[in-house]
C-alpha cells in the first residue's frame, strides 16, 4: 500500500498544472472535511441539563459538576482571507444548563497565556457561540452563515471583561504596565453622549459596553452587525483564566424577542458551533480557529439523555455495505454538505475560494481521490489538517460523490484499503 501511494503522489507532480490544480483541490477540500470527524464518530449533541434556582455567572460554581461537558475539535479558518495556517489551540469544552428561563454555557479551552491587552500590536483573547437566527430555518454555513441563513453570535471578548476594572470599557496597558482604561470618565458622565464624540457619531465601538459580550449577526464573511442598540436580548458573560485555562460562562433567556436572536426551545434541538481567537497568535476577525455545527439539546422532564441520544443516533448517516453506489454517493453528498466542503469548492461551476469539483469524477480516479482524503498533507506539503479524521466508511462515501461528478459512482464500502 506505502508503495502504491508514492507512485500515485508522483504520478500526480509529474501531470502539470491541471494535475495540480486537482491536488491543491483535493488538500483544501480534505482541511474543511475532516473537521467533522466528531459530528460522525463522537456524537453532535450537547445537552443543556435542567437545573432549579438561578443560574450562575461564576465559572467555579458547583452547579456546573451537574452538566456533562462535550469536546469540540477546533480547526484554523482556511475558509477566507484574513487566515491562519496553524493554532496551539485545538479543542475545546462546552458544558449547558437551563432553568426553564434561562441558559447559561461554560465553555473552557487551554491557553497558556492571558491576553486581555488591546494595544497596536496586541491582541485579545475571546470565544463565540454561534446559532442559526431564524428556529425554522435548515443549517447555515458555520461560517458566519449566508445570505439564506442568517446566524445569532454571542462574543465574549478578555478585554470587554471589566471584571475588576473599569465600567464598560476594554483594557490597554501604560508604560509602567499598569492598568489604564481607554478612556476616564466618570460614571456620572459614562452614557452622556455630548460627553463622547464617538457615541454621539453613532460609532458602535464607542458606546460603553454594559457586558462583555456582543450579539452579533452575520451572513457570511463581512457581514456581522452588533445588535446591541436593538430590542435583542442582552447576553451576560463573564471569564477567569487561571493555571492556563480560560473558563467563559455566557447566558441569557431562552426566548428573544428579537426575530434575529437564537431561540432555544425546552424539548428541542438547536445547531450551536462555536470559534476561539488567541491573542499571542495575532489572532482578531477572520484569525481563529473554530468548529463545524453541533447541537444543544434543551432536557425536560420526558426528554432527557435517552430522548436526545435517540434523536442523535437519528441524524447519523447509515453507511453500509448494501448501500449501492449511487446511494452511497447520496450519502456522500450529505457527508460534503455538512462538512462545509461548499464553502470552499462548487460542483456547479461556480467560481469559489477553491477549485471548481463539477468534474473531479472524470479528471480524477478512486486512487487519488483516497490518496489526498486520507493523506493529504504526506503528499503535497504543507497542508495543516484539523485533528480529527473521517471514518473510513465516510472517506468512502466522500469518494462516491466525487465520482459521480462528471462520471458514475462505483465505489462501495469495503473496496477501499485504509493507508498503513
Amino acid at each position: 500500500m506505502k508503495e502504491r501511494r508514492t507512485n500515485s503522489a508522483e504520478r500526480i507532480h509529474g501531470k502539470g498544472k491541471k494535475s495540480k490544480a486537482l491536488a491543491f483541490s483535493f488538500i483544501l477540500c480534505t482541511l474543511i472535511a475532516v473537521m467533522t470527524s466528531a459530528v460522525y464518530a463522537q456524537g453532535v449533541l450537547l445537552l443543556a441539563k435542567k437545573v432549579s434556582g438561578d443560574l450562575p455567572l461564576d465559572v467555579t460554581d458547583n452547579i456546573w459538576e451537574s452538566a456533562s461537558p462535550m469536546e469540540i475539535p477546533l480547526s484554523p479558518q482556511i475558509v477566507t482571507v484574513p487566515m491562519i495556517d496553524e493554532s496551539s489551540i485545538t479543542r475545546a469544552h462546552v458544558s449547558a444548563i437551563h432553568n426553564s428561563k434561562d441558559i447559561a454555557f461554560l465553555i473552557e479551552w487551554e491557553d497558556k497565556t492571558k491576553d486581555e491587552d488591546l494595544d497596536l500590536d496586541r491582541f485579545t483573547d475571546a470565544v463565540a457561540l454561534e446559532f442559526p437566527s431564524l428556529s425554522d430555518q435548515a443549517k447555515p454555513n458555520f461560517a458566519m452563515g449566508d445570505r439564506e441563513g442568517p446566524v445569532n453570535i454571542w462574543y465574549w471578548s478578555a478585554a470587554r471583561d471589566t471584571s475588576g476594572k473599569g465600567p464598560g470599557q476594554e483594557a490597554t496597558t501604560n508604560e509602567t504596565g499598569e492598568y489604564t482604561p481607554n478612556f476616564q470618565t466618570d460614571e456620572d458622565h459614562l452614557f452622556i453622549d455630548e460627553f463622547q464624540p464617538g457615541v454621539l457619531a453613532g460609532n458602535p465601538v464607542s458606546r460603553p459596553r454594559l457586558s462583555p459580550v456582543e450579539n452579533i449577526v452575520a451572513q457570511g464573511f463581512g457581514s456581522a452587525t452588533n445588535m446591541d442598540r436593538s430590542r435583542s436580548q442582552k447576553i451576560d458573560g463573564t471569564g477567569r483564566w487561571e493555571a492556563n485555562k480560560w473558563k467563559v460562562v455566557l447566558k441569557r433567556q431562552l426566548l428573544s424577542e428579537s426575530e434575529l436572536d437564537a431561540d432555544f426551545r425546552e424539548g428541542e434541538a438547536t445547531p450551536i458551533s462555536l470559534a476561539v481567537w488567541n491573542g499571542s497568535e495575532g489572532h482578531a476577525g477572520g484569525k481563529k480557529v473554530f468548529s463545524t455545527w453541533y447541537y444543544v439539546g434543551i432536557e425536560t422532564e420526558e426528554r432527557g439523555q435517552a430522548y436526545f441520544s435517540a434523536w442523535e443516533a437519528s441524524k447519523r448517516i447509515a453507511l453500509t455495505p448494501d448501500l449501492d453506489p449511487n446511494q452511497l454517493a447520496d450519502a456522500g453528498k450529505e457527508i460534503f454538505k455538512n462538512a462545509g466542503c461548499g464553502l470552499c469548492h462548487s460542483v456547479t461551476g461556480e467560481t469559489l475560494t477553491g477549485p471548481d469539483l463539477s468534474r473531479i469524477g472524470a479528471e480524477s480516479d478512486v486512487e487519488t481521490m483516497a490518496l489526498f482524503l486520507y493523506s493529504g498533507t504526506d503528499v503535497m506539503p504543507p497542508a495543516n489538517n484539523p485533528p480529527a479524521k473521517l471514518t473510513d466508511a465516510e472517506i468512502t462515501a466522500v469518494i462516491a460523490y466525487l465520482e459521480s461528478l462528471g462520471g458514475r459512482p462505483k465505489v462501495r464500502i469495503g473496496d477501499i484499503e485504509p493507508p498503513e
